[in-house]
Protein backbone atom coordinates (compact mmCIF):
# COMPACT_ATOMS: atom_id res chain seq x y z
CA UNK A 1 0.00 0.00 0.00
CA UNK A 2 2.82 2.40 0.94
CA UNK A 3 6.53 2.44 0.16
CA UNK A 4 8.22 2.44 3.58
CA UNK A 5 10.32 5.47 4.51
CA UNK A 6 11.34 7.12 7.77
CA UNK A 7 9.17 10.17 7.10
CA UNK A 8 6.13 8.07 6.21
CA UNK A 9 6.67 5.89 9.26
CA UNK A 10 6.78 8.98 11.45
CA UNK A 11 3.52 10.20 9.92
CA UNK A 12 1.92 6.81 10.49
CA UNK A 13 2.95 6.45 14.12
CA UNK A 14 1.91 10.06 14.76
CA UNK A 15 -1.56 9.25 13.40
CA UNK A 16 -1.70 6.21 15.70
CA UNK A 17 -0.89 8.33 18.76
CA UNK A 18 -3.51 10.90 17.72
CA UNK A 19 -6.11 8.14 17.28
CA UNK A 20 -5.29 6.62 20.65
CA UNK A 21 -5.93 9.99 22.27
CA UNK A 22 -9.22 10.52 20.46
CA UNK A 23 -10.91 7.12 20.88
CA UNK A 24 -11.58 7.28 24.62
CA UNK A 25 -11.63 11.07 24.99
CA UNK A 26 -14.73 11.42 22.83
CA UNK A 27 -16.79 9.72 25.53
CA UNK A 28 -15.56 11.90 28.40
CA UNK A 29 -17.76 14.99 27.79
CA UNK A 30 -20.84 12.74 27.83
CA UNK A 31 -20.17 11.01 31.14
CA UNK A 32 -22.73 13.26 32.91
CA UNK A 33 -25.38 11.73 30.62
CA UNK A 34 -24.22 8.28 31.71
CA UNK A 35 -24.53 9.34 35.34
CA UNK A 36 -28.08 10.55 34.75
CA UNK A 37 -29.04 7.46 32.73
CA UNK A 38 -28.14 5.13 35.57
CA UNK A 39 -29.29 7.54 38.30
CA UNK A 40 -25.94 7.36 40.08
CA UNK A 41 -25.01 9.44 43.11
CA UNK A 42 -21.60 11.15 43.22
CA UNK A 43 -20.02 8.32 45.19
CA UNK A 44 -21.07 5.65 42.68
CA UNK A 45 -20.11 7.90 39.78
CA UNK A 46 -16.63 8.28 41.28
CA UNK A 47 -16.13 4.52 40.99
CA UNK A 48 -17.57 4.43 37.48
CA UNK A 49 -15.13 6.98 36.06
CA UNK A 50 -12.03 5.08 37.25
CA UNK A 51 -13.02 1.92 35.36
CA UNK A 52 -10.62 2.67 32.50
CA UNK A 53 -7.73 3.30 34.88
CA UNK A 54 -8.40 0.10 36.82
CA UNK A 55 -8.57 -2.02 33.66
CA UNK A 56 -5.36 -0.45 32.38
CA UNK A 57 -3.55 -1.04 35.64
CA UNK A 58 -4.51 -4.72 35.60
CA UNK A 59 -3.58 -5.36 31.98
CA UNK A 60 -0.46 -3.21 31.55
CA UNK A 61 2.00 -5.83 32.92
CA UNK A 62 0.94 -8.27 30.19
CA UNK A 63 1.65 -5.87 27.32
CA UNK A 64 5.26 -6.94 26.77
CA UNK A 65 4.38 -10.61 26.38
CA UNK A 66 1.56 -9.81 23.95
CA UNK A 67 3.80 -7.60 21.84
CA UNK A 68 6.65 -10.12 21.74
CA UNK A 69 4.24 -12.73 20.45
CA UNK A 70 2.23 -10.63 17.97
CA UNK A 71 4.46 -7.67 17.12
CA UNK A 72 3.90 -4.00 17.89
CA UNK A 73 2.03 -3.03 14.71
CA UNK A 74 -0.55 -5.87 14.80
CA UNK A 75 -1.04 -5.24 18.52
CA UNK A 76 -1.72 -1.56 17.82
CA UNK A 77 -4.35 -2.36 15.21
CA UNK A 78 -6.16 -5.15 17.06
CA UNK A 79 -5.99 -3.30 20.36
CA UNK A 80 -7.36 -0.09 18.87
CA UNK A 81 -10.22 -1.99 17.21
CA UNK A 82 -11.02 -3.53 20.59
CA UNK A 83 -11.00 -0.12 22.27
CA UNK A 84 -13.40 1.24 19.65
CA UNK A 85 -15.76 -1.73 19.93
CA UNK A 86 -15.70 -1.71 23.72
CA UNK A 87 -16.37 2.02 24.19
CA UNK A 88 -19.25 1.70 21.72
CA UNK A 89 -20.58 -1.26 23.70
CA UNK A 90 -20.23 0.77 26.90
CA UNK A 91 -22.18 3.63 25.32
CA UNK A 92 -25.09 1.25 24.71
CA UNK A 93 -24.80 -0.68 28.00
CA UNK A 94 -28.22 -1.20 29.67
CA UNK A 95 -26.81 -1.25 33.22
CA UNK A 96 -24.09 0.58 35.12
CA UNK A 97 -22.28 -2.69 35.85
CA UNK A 98 -22.05 -3.58 32.15
CA UNK A 99 -20.84 -0.06 31.42
CA UNK A 100 -18.08 -0.44 34.01
CA UNK A 101 -17.05 -3.87 32.71
CA UNK A 102 -16.89 -2.62 29.12
CA UNK A 103 -14.83 0.41 30.13
CA UNK A 104 -12.47 -1.73 32.22
CA UNK A 105 -11.92 -3.96 29.19
CA UNK A 106 -11.36 -0.86 27.02
CA UNK A 107 -8.81 0.40 29.53
CA UNK A 108 -7.05 -2.97 29.45
CA UNK A 109 -6.83 -2.92 25.65
CA UNK A 110 -5.71 0.72 25.71
CA UNK A 111 -2.85 -0.10 28.09
CA UNK A 112 -1.49 -2.71 25.67
CA UNK A 113 -1.89 -0.33 22.72
CA UNK A 114 -0.08 2.38 24.66
CA UNK A 115 2.98 0.17 25.15
CA UNK A 116 2.90 -1.07 21.55
CA UNK A 117 2.75 2.40 20.04
CA UNK A 118 5.62 3.63 22.23
CA UNK A 119 7.75 0.65 21.16
CA UNK A 120 6.91 1.28 17.51
CA UNK A 121 7.66 4.96 18.01
CA UNK A 122 11.08 4.05 19.38
CA UNK A 123 11.72 1.85 16.33
CA UNK A 124 10.82 4.73 14.01
CA UNK A 125 13.01 7.03 16.09
CA UNK A 126 15.98 4.69 15.56
CA UNK A 127 15.23 4.58 11.82
CA UNK A 128 15.13 8.38 11.57
CA UNK A 129 18.16 8.68 13.86
CA UNK A 130 16.57 11.67 15.59
CA UNK A 131 14.25 12.16 18.55
CA UNK A 132 10.51 12.08 17.73
CA UNK A 133 8.83 10.82 20.92
CA UNK A 134 8.03 14.32 22.15
CA UNK A 135 6.00 15.16 19.06
CA UNK A 136 4.31 11.75 19.20
CA UNK A 137 3.08 12.46 22.71
CA UNK A 138 1.99 15.91 21.54
CA UNK A 139 -0.04 14.18 18.81
CA UNK A 140 -1.75 12.12 21.54
CA UNK A 141 -2.66 15.35 23.37
CA UNK A 142 -4.07 16.84 20.18
CA UNK A 143 -6.06 13.65 19.59
CA UNK A 144 -7.50 13.80 23.11
CA UNK A 145 -8.47 17.43 22.56
CA UNK A 146 -10.03 16.58 19.20
CA UNK A 147 -11.93 13.63 20.67
CA UNK A 148 -13.21 15.81 23.49
CA UNK A 149 -14.36 18.45 21.01
CA UNK A 150 -16.22 15.82 18.97
CA UNK A 151 -17.90 14.54 22.11
CA UNK A 152 -18.86 18.06 23.17
CA UNK A 153 -20.37 18.77 19.76
CA UNK A 154 -22.28 15.48 19.76
CA UNK A 155 -23.70 16.25 23.19
CA UNK A 156 -24.76 19.75 22.12
CA UNK A 157 -26.39 18.32 18.98
CA UNK A 158 -28.18 15.62 21.04
CA UNK A 159 -26.69 12.82 18.96
CA UNK A 160 -27.59 9.50 20.66
CA UNK A 161 -24.58 8.33 22.62
CA UNK A 162 -24.22 4.91 20.99
CA UNK A 163 -24.52 6.36 17.46
CA UNK A 164 -21.96 9.03 18.32
CA UNK A 165 -19.46 6.52 19.72
CA UNK A 166 -20.10 3.99 16.94
CA UNK A 167 -19.36 6.51 14.18
CA UNK A 168 -16.40 7.93 16.13
CA UNK A 169 -14.90 4.45 16.58
CA UNK A 170 -15.39 3.45 12.93
CA UNK A 171 -13.64 6.58 11.69
CA UNK A 172 -10.65 6.18 13.98
CA UNK A 173 -10.33 2.45 13.30
CA UNK A 174 -9.92 3.23 9.59
CA UNK A 175 -7.24 5.77 10.49
CA UNK A 176 -5.48 3.15 12.65
CA UNK A 177 -5.33 0.61 9.82
CA UNK A 178 -3.87 3.19 7.42
CA UNK A 179 -1.50 4.44 10.11
CA UNK A 180 -0.17 0.94 10.77
CA UNK A 181 0.50 0.40 7.07
CA UNK A 182 2.41 3.68 6.94
CA UNK A 183 4.35 3.05 10.17
CA UNK A 184 6.09 -0.14 8.97
CA UNK A 185 9.74 -0.15 10.00
CA UNK A 186 12.63 -2.36 8.80
CA UNK A 187 13.31 -5.28 11.11
CA UNK A 188 16.81 -4.08 11.96
CA UNK A 189 15.35 -1.12 13.89
CA UNK A 190 13.05 -3.28 16.03
CA UNK A 191 14.65 -4.91 19.07
CA UNK A 192 14.28 -8.68 19.17
CA UNK A 193 12.80 -10.53 22.10
CA UNK A 194 16.17 -11.48 23.60
CA UNK A 195 18.24 -8.57 22.29
CA UNK A 196 20.51 -6.64 24.62
CA UNK A 197 21.77 -3.11 24.29
CA UNK A 198 24.27 -2.98 21.40
CA UNK A 199 27.12 -1.82 23.66
CA UNK A 200 26.89 -4.97 25.77
CA UNK A 201 25.62 -7.57 23.29
CA UNK A 202 27.67 -10.65 22.62
CA UNK A 203 27.17 -14.18 21.46
CA UNK A 204 27.06 -15.38 25.08
CA UNK A 205 23.83 -15.40 27.07
CA UNK A 206 23.17 -12.34 29.22
CA UNK A 207 24.80 -12.93 32.61
CA UNK A 208 22.69 -12.91 35.72
CA UNK A 209 24.62 -9.97 37.13
CA UNK A 210 22.69 -7.73 34.72
CA UNK A 211 19.43 -8.35 36.57
CA UNK A 212 20.21 -6.28 39.67
CA UNK A 213 21.42 -3.15 37.85
CA UNK A 214 18.60 -3.52 35.32
CA UNK A 215 15.97 -3.49 38.06
CA UNK A 216 17.54 -0.49 39.78
CA UNK A 217 17.76 1.38 36.48
CA UNK A 218 14.14 0.55 35.70
CA UNK A 219 13.02 1.83 39.11
CA UNK A 220 14.94 5.07 38.56
CA UNK A 221 13.48 5.54 35.06
CA UNK A 222 9.99 4.85 36.41
CA UNK A 223 10.44 7.69 38.91
CA UNK A 224 11.67 9.90 36.06
CA UNK A 225 8.55 9.13 34.03
CA UNK A 226 6.25 9.67 37.03
CA UNK A 227 7.86 13.07 37.59
CA UNK A 228 6.68 13.96 34.08
CA UNK A 229 3.19 12.48 34.22
CA UNK A 230 2.35 13.99 37.62
CA UNK A 231 2.09 17.40 35.96
CA UNK A 232 -0.87 16.24 33.90
CA UNK A 233 -2.57 14.93 37.03
CA UNK A 234 -1.92 18.21 38.88
CA UNK A 235 -3.35 20.15 35.94
CA UNK A 236 -6.47 17.95 35.79
CA UNK A 237 -7.25 17.87 39.49
CA UNK A 238 -5.60 20.79 41.27
CA UNK A 239 -4.85 23.75 39.00
CA UNK A 240 -8.37 25.20 38.93
CA UNK A 241 -9.01 24.46 42.61
CA UNK A 242 -5.71 26.00 43.73
CA UNK A 243 -6.07 29.09 41.56
CA UNK A 244 -9.64 29.68 42.72
CA UNK A 245 -9.42 28.79 46.41
CA UNK A 246 -5.89 29.84 47.32
CA UNK A 247 -5.38 32.76 44.92
CA UNK A 248 -8.93 34.10 44.76
CA UNK A 249 -9.42 33.73 41.01
CA UNK A 250 -12.89 33.86 39.46
CA UNK A 251 -14.31 30.56 38.19
CA UNK A 252 -13.50 31.51 34.60
CA UNK A 253 -9.91 32.46 35.42
CA UNK A 254 -9.46 29.35 37.55
CA UNK A 255 -10.62 27.20 34.64
CA UNK A 256 -8.13 29.01 32.42
CA UNK A 257 -5.33 27.65 34.63
CA UNK A 258 -6.23 24.13 33.52
CA UNK A 259 -6.50 25.05 29.84
CA UNK A 260 -3.24 26.99 29.73
CA UNK A 261 -1.33 24.27 31.59
CA UNK A 262 -2.37 21.64 29.05
CA UNK A 263 -1.63 24.05 26.20
CA UNK A 264 1.86 24.60 27.62
CA UNK A 265 2.23 20.82 27.87
CA UNK A 266 1.54 20.41 24.16
CA UNK A 267 4.03 23.19 23.33
CA UNK A 268 6.61 21.54 25.58
CA UNK A 269 6.10 18.18 23.92
CA UNK A 270 6.59 19.65 20.45
CA UNK A 271 9.72 21.47 21.68
CA UNK A 272 11.15 18.26 23.19
CA UNK A 273 12.40 16.79 19.91
CA UNK A 274 14.45 19.73 18.57
CA UNK A 275 15.88 20.41 22.03
CA UNK A 276 16.75 16.73 22.54
CA UNK A 277 18.36 16.50 19.12
CA UNK A 278 20.52 19.51 19.99
CA UNK A 279 21.56 18.81 23.60
CA UNK A 280 20.68 15.12 24.06
CA UNK A 281 17.61 13.53 25.62
CA UNK A 282 19.11 13.31 29.09
CA UNK A 283 20.01 17.02 29.23
CA UNK A 284 16.57 17.94 27.90
CA UNK A 285 15.03 15.87 30.70
CA UNK A 286 17.27 17.55 33.29
CA UNK A 287 16.07 20.94 32.08
CA UNK A 288 12.47 19.73 32.10
CA UNK A 289 12.74 18.56 35.70
CA UNK A 290 14.18 21.92 36.75
CA UNK A 291 11.32 23.72 34.97
CA UNK A 292 8.76 21.53 36.77
CA UNK A 293 10.35 22.33 40.13
CA UNK A 294 10.55 26.05 39.34
CA UNK A 295 6.94 26.07 38.17
CA UNK A 296 5.71 24.22 41.25
CA UNK A 297 7.57 26.62 43.55
CA UNK A 298 6.27 29.64 41.64
CA UNK A 299 2.68 28.41 41.89
CA UNK A 300 2.98 27.48 45.58
CA UNK A 301 4.35 30.92 46.50
CA UNK A 302 2.20 32.89 44.04
CA UNK A 303 0.67 36.13 45.39
CA UNK A 304 -1.85 36.40 42.53
CA UNK A 305 -3.73 34.25 40.00
CA UNK A 306 -1.54 35.44 37.11
CA UNK A 307 1.65 34.32 38.84
CA UNK A 308 0.05 31.04 39.88
CA UNK A 309 -1.06 30.30 36.33
CA UNK A 310 2.44 31.14 35.08
CA UNK A 311 3.81 28.57 37.52
CA UNK A 312 1.44 25.88 36.26
CA UNK A 313 2.40 26.72 32.69
CA UNK A 314 6.09 26.33 33.53
CA UNK A 315 5.31 22.84 34.85
CA UNK A 316 3.43 22.06 31.62
CA UNK A 317 6.37 23.19 29.49
CA UNK A 318 8.84 21.22 31.58
CA UNK A 319 7.14 17.84 31.59
CA UNK A 320 7.62 17.20 27.86
CA UNK A 321 11.12 15.62 27.82
CA UNK A 322 10.86 13.39 30.91
CA UNK A 323 8.64 10.57 29.64
CA UNK A 324 10.34 10.24 26.21
CA UNK A 325 13.74 10.09 27.91
CA UNK A 326 12.51 7.45 30.36
CA UNK A 327 10.93 5.38 27.56
CA UNK A 328 14.08 5.47 25.42
CA UNK A 329 16.16 4.47 28.41
CA UNK A 330 13.82 1.63 29.43
CA UNK A 331 13.91 0.18 25.92
CA UNK A 332 17.73 0.11 25.99
CA UNK A 333 18.39 -1.50 29.40
CA UNK A 334 20.82 -4.42 28.95
CA UNK A 335 19.55 -7.85 29.94
CA UNK A 336 15.81 -7.19 29.57
CA UNK A 337 13.64 -8.85 26.94
CA UNK A 338 12.17 -6.62 24.24
CA UNK A 339 9.17 -4.70 25.56
CA UNK A 340 9.77 -5.49 29.23
CA UNK A 341 11.27 -2.12 30.14
CA UNK A 342 8.60 -0.08 28.38
CA UNK A 343 5.86 -2.31 29.80
CA UNK A 344 7.04 -1.84 33.38
CA UNK A 345 7.49 1.87 32.80
CA UNK A 346 3.95 2.25 31.43
CA UNK A 347 2.57 0.36 34.41
CA UNK A 348 4.56 2.52 36.82
CA UNK A 349 3.29 5.71 35.20
CA UNK A 350 -0.29 4.58 35.67
CA UNK A 351 0.36 3.86 39.34
CA UNK A 352 1.99 7.27 39.66
CA UNK A 353 -1.01 8.98 38.05
CA UNK A 354 -3.33 7.29 40.54
CA UNK A 355 -1.09 8.10 43.51
CA UNK A 356 -0.21 11.75 42.80
CA UNK A 357 -3.50 13.37 43.78
CA UNK A 358 -4.00 11.34 47.00
CA UNK A 359 -0.46 12.28 48.10
CA UNK A 360 -1.05 15.97 47.40
CA UNK A 361 -4.42 15.74 49.13
CA UNK A 362 -2.92 14.06 52.19
CA UNK A 363 -0.25 16.74 52.54
CA UNK A 364 -2.82 19.47 51.96
CA UNK A 365 -5.13 18.23 54.71
CA UNK A 366 -2.40 18.57 57.32
CA UNK A 367 -0.36 21.49 55.97
CA UNK A 368 -2.47 23.34 53.37
CA UNK A 369 -2.70 23.16 49.60
CA UNK A 370 0.26 25.48 49.03
CA UNK A 371 2.49 23.02 50.88
CA UNK A 372 0.80 20.13 49.09
CA UNK A 373 1.76 21.67 45.76
CA UNK A 374 5.42 21.46 46.78
CA UNK A 375 5.17 17.74 45.94
CA UNK A 376 5.69 18.88 42.34
CA UNK A 377 8.91 20.64 43.34
CA UNK A 378 10.26 17.44 44.88
CA UNK A 379 9.15 15.43 41.85
CA UNK A 380 10.81 17.82 39.40
CA UNK A 381 14.11 17.82 41.29
CA UNK A 382 14.11 14.04 41.63
CA UNK A 383 13.40 13.73 37.90
CA UNK A 384 16.24 16.11 37.03
CA UNK A 385 18.67 14.25 39.27
CA UNK A 386 17.73 10.86 37.81
CA UNK A 387 17.99 12.13 34.23
CA UNK A 388 21.43 13.57 34.94
CA UNK A 389 22.68 10.37 36.61
CA UNK A 390 21.09 7.82 34.27
CA UNK A 391 21.40 9.61 30.94
CA UNK A 392 24.68 8.30 29.61
CA UNK A 393 24.37 4.91 31.34
CA UNK A 394 21.19 3.97 29.45
CA UNK A 395 22.00 5.90 26.26
CA UNK A 396 19.31 8.58 26.54
CA UNK A 397 21.35 10.96 24.45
Amino acid sequence: MFTPSPSLARLGISAQFLTNGALLASLMPRLPEVKDRFALDDHAFGFLVIAVAVGALIAAPAAGAVIRRAGALPTMVVGSVLVGVLVTAAAGAPTAMLFVLAMMAAGAADAVVDTAQNLQGLAVQRWKDSTILGSLHAAWSIGATLGGAIGTWAAAASVPLMIHMGINSCIWIVVVVLAAAAARTPDRFVRRAEEQDPSTASSAPAPRRFLGPAVLTLVALSLLAIAGTMVEDVANNWSALFTGRELGASPGLAGLAFTLTLTAQVVGRFATDPISNRVGMHMAAVGGGVLIAAGGLTAALAPSPAVGIAGFMLMGLGCGPLVPAALAGADAIPGLRHGTGVTVLSWSMRIGMLATSPIIGLVSVSAGLRIGLLVTVAGGLVGAAIAFHQGRRVHLS
